[in-house]
This record gives C-alpha cells, structure tokens and sequence, in this order.
C-alpha cells in the first residue's frame, strides 16, 4: 500500500498513514479527461430561446394571413 507523510501546520512531518489499494492502481487518462469535459460540459448556462408572437419586431403586425379565400381585408371606395 502507498504510504503519504502528514505534515503539522509549521511544516514539520508528524507521521505518515497507509492509502487504500485505489491510490496505487492505473488511471484511465481518456476516461478521466472525458468525465471531466462531462462535468463542464453539463455547467454551461443555456441560454437559447426562442421569441413568441409578441416579442418579435413590428409586435402589432399580424402574422397570419390577411386574405381568406381571395377576400381583400379593405375594401377601397370607388
């Protein structure tokens, strides 16, 4: 078992204690850097949307069509 020296707030070494078994094994480097870009990844802010009806320029504009079946919405005087 890999062993870690434990210094005191001065500096000075006070002793050492023994790690687990999962300190001394092989690390996976592409698995790690994946987990990590993982883990930025998922702390990005979203911020796309989309605009309604009623934030779009020209809001009192209407969006639908003014013409039903070939009926003009004004009529002109002659």
């Amino acid at each position: 078992m890999p062993k870690l020296t434990v210094y005191n707030i001065e500096g000075k070494e006070s002793g050492s204690i023994e790690l687990p078994e999962i300190f001394s094994s092989n690390v996976n480097i592409a698995v790690l850097l994946k987990a990590v870009l993982m883990n930025q990844a998922n702390k990005l802010k979203v911020n796309a949307a989309t605009k309604t009806r009623l934030e779009i320029s020209g809001g009192n504009k209407s969006l639908s069509a003014k013409k039903v079946l070939g009926v003009p919405d004004k009529v002109r005087p002659v």
